[in-house]
């Protein structure tokens, strides 16, 4: 048995002793407890991280994530069974003009983060890892800056609603206690 199934189990015993449990994670394993996450009912949300739709961006940035296709298979299952779910999409990488779309279709909210308000260090620990290096010529200037979030902020609003997507932390509270916003700061 694998240790979230254990605590899962533990929560369940007592549904009391916990206000909210956010399970991030990159794996579409998650799926398999399904069933467990199912009966802490609103107690519990999954939020599975897909940064990009493109495998070439992936494979370049995350090249040990799971395949994007598992992670929308295990959110579509999630979904499938009455889990609450969300994608974070963070770090924003390069995607395509389809990804709000394709997301749509196997969650109902998304929180967007950057490397620059995201890092927990205003992007100096991005700029140190050298994170900018992974990016093309053409991507580095449209992509790798503060005002990614802003153009992606409005691209998944588009689709999603503004009631529905969430930048930074406050994508990472319980739903009760979200607050939409009119845009993000740049």
């Amino acid at each position: 048995m694998h240790r979230t199934r254990q605590i899962l189990d533990i929560l369940l015993q007592d549904l009391d002793v916990f206000d909210f449990l956010l399970i991030q994670t990159r794996s579409p394993l998650v799926a398999n407890d399904a069933d467990r996450i199912r009966a802490l009912g609103n107690k519990a949300l999954v939020s599975l991280t897909i940064e990009t739709d493109s495998e070439e961006v992936r494979k370049r940035f995350t090249p040990h994530a799971p395949p994007i296709a598992a992670r929308m298979q295990a959110l579509a299952a999630l979904q499938d069974e009455g889990v609450q779910t969300q994608v974070a999409v963070s770090p924003i990488l390069p995607f395509g003009p389809q990804f709000p779309e394709l997301l749509r279709n196997v969650t109902q909210d998304v929180v967007l983060d950057d490397y620059f308000t995201g890092d927990g260090a205003n992007g100096r620990r991005t700029a140190a890892l050298q994170i900018h290096r992974k990016y093309h010529a053409d991507e580095l200037s449209k992509w790798y800056t503060k005002a990614a979030l802003h153009k992606a902020y409005q691209h998944f609003v588009a689709v999603f609603g503004q009631h529905h997507v969430f930048r930074n932390q406050n994508g990472f509270l319980p739903p009760t206690m979200r607050r939409a916003e009119d845009t993000p700061s740049t």
